[in-house]
Parts: C-alpha cells; structure tokens; sequence
C-alpha cells in the first residue's frame, strides 16, 4: 500500500504543528491466527469439541504469548474458561483473552458445512497494549507467512490533553464537509451530555460498515470533570477490509488516512481498501488473466466453429469460487453486495 499526501489541508490549533503532535497508540487489537499453531489443531475432524486438558492448553498459549510479545510481558490464567465470541472455549491473560474452538465447520452455501482449519482470537484491550514494549517486534513476529496472521479489530487513539482539538471542533469539521472522501458524507451521531461533565461524544462513521470514529471527552468520562482531555480514537474492523499488520507499527498514519479531515495526525497517510474495492480489482484481474489464456479459444469456437455465446459459456461454466475471491464469498461481501441472488457459493 503506497503513502500518499493528505487530501485535507491540516489545521493547526493554537500555534501547533504536526511536529508537536504526540505519537498515535494502538489502544486494542484483536488478532486471529490458526490454531495449529500451539500444536493442539483438530482442523480436519468433524468435531468442534476441544479434548485437551487445561495444563495442555495454557501451557502451549503461554508459550505461543512469550514467543510473540515476550518473555513476562502476558501471564495465561490456569483456568480455561467457557467461550465467547462464538468461541467453544477460552482463557484470559493480565490484558486481555483468547477464544479458541468449535469454530471449524463454516456453511458452504448449499445448506451444509465443510470443514476448514480452526483458528483462535487473540484480543488485547487498552491496559494490554500498554504493556507491549516493542510493536515492531510483534509486527516482524506476526508478519511471517507461516504465522497466517489476521488483525480483525484494531483500534488507534490520539490524545490531546491540552483539548486543543475539542468535540465542537470535530463537530465544525464534519459540518464543513471535511470528513467526506469519495461520494456522500459518513454518518455521524453526537451524544450531548449538556455540560453536566459526563462528556461529550461524536461518533463518524459505522461499526457495522468496518470503521468507526469516535471523538470524545475521555478525562471528563473517566470521572474528572474539570479535563480538557479529548481523544480521537479509530475503530477498525475486518468486515469489509484486511486491516494491514502495519497499523502496529504507524498507527499515526491509517489514523491520519481513515478521513480527509485526519490527515493532521501525520504528513503520510495510509489508506485501507474496503472489501468493495478489492473484490472489484481482483475480479478485474481475473478477467484480464482470463481474456489473455481464453479469449482467442472463443473467438475460435464463435468464429470457426459457429458456437453461440450461450453454448461457450455452459461448455466453460464451473460452479464455485475462484481461490482469489474465496475470502469475499467466506465473508458474504457478495451477498451484501448484491443480495440472496448471489449465493452461489
């Protein structure tokens, strides 16, 4: 993914640059990776039950959470736990939990299941990431193929305590257009506490859609009613896009890329391609590979041999997904996009 120049001329507050901004965090991610991993896959069974005992458990997470973030940075409780997140079973950790099991028979569009290989969640929340030393040691860790890692939440935060960018700013950004990209404006919703000092909030955007901007008054909803602290804080979510691993590392800039009116946070942005976009350009990629291997063989049958389009079509038709799309029939983006007549698959 390419930087490119913000689109959105910054807004300096107060005699503030860019070079004063304090650096954007990584305040909670949600990873996902396969469960073969800790040596305890049952990927090929037809059974989502987990048989291994707790000491087995704990002690190959235990090992997986050292080798990833470190030695004693995460302590793996003894007790596994019941599931969650549609999980079968799970465990907590001093910063956050993991999910794990029952999850390796998906629908396969005819009214059945397969089978696939089973993969656990490893989520971090905010007091978790604060303990993480080095992002760029996960980030090199996690970025290796044999790991098939996949962020599938994470959320970037920046602080301003001096609350130099307010929530009426915020609120004066959308109302001048400047939080809208491509086509109409995000949706936008504001929570008013009427200066009772509970806070203010204004959210941007939709969770349901994959990203989610909330601007709000964190030092007054942690009680202080007195604070000027205001966080800017981006929640991304796998549904309609591959949030890059590189949002560890320059959080600042996918930050600074979700809306034209962030690209203050950082001088690069980095924008992530929603699953709209990258089903389109793979589809189109796919026709080009297909026009270069076939095109001439059926301009051959409608030439030479008198064949009808409809004839070719059925002589080539074979039901299924291309591997390259797979992840856009497995996540019914196509579904979403065009409605039950697409399921196909």
């Amino acid at each position: 993914m390419s930087a490119q120049a913000p689109e959105f001329t910054p807004s300096v507050i107060r005699g503030e640059s860019t070079l004063d901004l304090p650096p954007v965090i990584v305040d909670t991610v949600s990873f996902s990776f396969p469960l073969s991993l800790i040596g305890h896959d049952r990927s090929n069974e037809d059974s989502p039950r987990w048989t291994a005992s707790d000491a087995e458990i704990v002690e190959a997470f235990q090992s997986f959470m050292d080798d990833v973030f470190g030695r004693n940075v995460f302590t793996v409780d003894e007790k596994v736990r019941g599931g969650r997140n549609f999980f079968d079973a799970g465990c907590t950790f001093d910063g956050g939990f993991i999910a794990f099991g029952g999850n390796n028979r998906v629908p396969d569009g005819y009214g059945g299941h397969r089978i696939v290989e089973q993969r656990f969640q490893l989520y971090v929340d905010g007091d978790g990431c604060c303990r993480v030393p080095d992002w760029s040691r996960v980030h090199k860790k996690i970025s290796q193929a044999s790991m098939d890692c996949r962020i599938t939440r994470a959320d970037l935060a920046y602080d301003d305590h001096a609350g130099s960018r307010d929530v009426a700013h915020a609120i004066q950004l959308y109302k001048d257009g400047a939080f809208t990209g491509r086509g109409r404006p995000p949706k936008a919703s504001y929570v008013d506490d009427f200066d009772s000092g509970k806070g203010k909030t204004l959210y941007i955007g939709n969770r349901a859609n994959g990203k989610i901007l909330r601007v709000y008054e964190k030092g007054r909803q942690l009680g202080d009613v007195a604070s000027e602290w205001v966080r800017w804080e981006l929640e991304l979510h796998n549904r309609d896009r591959e949030i890059p691993l590189d949002v560890l590392v320059s959080p600042q800039e996918f930050l600074a890329g979700s809306y034209p009116a962030m690209s203050w946070v950082s001088d690069i942005i980095q924008k992530i391609s929603t699953g709209r976009e990258k089903l389109k350009i793979t589809y189109q990629k796919l026709v080009a590979s297909a026009r270069i291997q076939y095109g001439k063989l059926l301009h051959f049958g409608a030439l030479q041999l008198g064949k009808s389009k409809e004839e070719m079509f059925h002589e080539i038709y074979k039901s299924g997904v291309p591997e390259r799309l797979r992840w856009a029939a497995d996540n019914h983006l196509l579904q979403r996009e065009l409605g039950e007549e697409a399921c196909f698959f």
